[in-house]
């Protein structure tokens, strides 16, 4: 199973479980411009709802492009944070990642710049 995350729209924040590219699970939180600030809380309900603990997840999708430059940020700093600490796979939505000193991360892709 895999978390997808996906945090570019200003009015929504978008969190599912994919298994084998199939929804099992979905969260999606009105917020306007909080993203950081509603992210945690709707992750902590994603996975619990479903029973689902990090050891289970074999990897995690960040949405890395498109959307407000704090946005995309938001999503990306995310996804490589949590893919660290839970030791999985991080990849964006076309399946790029990187590798910085061993640890594979997702880079952001803006399509403006910060403002």
């Amino acid at each position: 199973m895999k978390l997808l995350i996906d945090t570019n729209n200003k009015d929504y924040l978008y969190l599912a479980l994919l298994n084998k590219k199939k929804t099992v699970a979905e969260e999606r939180v009105a917020t306007h411009f909080d993203q950081s600030a509603k992210l945690w809380p709707a992750l902590d309900r994603l996975l619990r709802g479903q029973k689902v603990k990090p050891v289970a997840l074999e990897g995690i999708v960040a949405v890395a492009r498109g959307g407000s430059f704090s946005s995309v940020r938001i999503g990306v700093a995310v996804a490589n944070a949590l893919g660290y600490a839970w030791g999985i796979p991080v990849k964006d939505e076309t399946g790029r990642y990187q590798r910085l000193g061993g640890v594979r991360q997702v880079a952001p892709r803006y399509s403006q710049p910060a403002v």
